[in-house]
């Protein structure tokens, strides 16, 4: 099983930047080791450790990004500096 990992800085990773990471297998229950953007995966370790089963994720590289729940649900990951345009204004 992988080990808990350290993000070093608040920057989002380079695409293929990716550590192993231990998760639940949504299909059958098991447990993998599947590459995860390595500034998500301590994220995607914790959902995992505490028995919420991730589907799939991506940091989005600098834009925003996703980890999506076997469940259905999703959560959102946005950079700090993102600014999203609003159409209230």
């Amino acid at each position: 099983m992988a080990k808990y990992m350290e993000v070093k800085e608040d920057v989002m990773c380079e695409i293929g930047d990716t550590t192993p990471v231990a998760v639940i297998c949504p299909v059958d229950g098991t447990i993998k080791e599947e590459q995860i953007d390595r500034c998500i995966a301590p994220i995607v370790q914790a959902l995992n450790v505490a028995n919420i089963v991730t589907a799939e994720s991506c940091c989005g590289h600098g834009r925003p990004g996703v980890i999506f729940m076997a469940d259905g649900r999703e959560l959102e990951i946005k950079p700090r500096h993102w600014k999203e345009e609003r159409s209230d204004r």
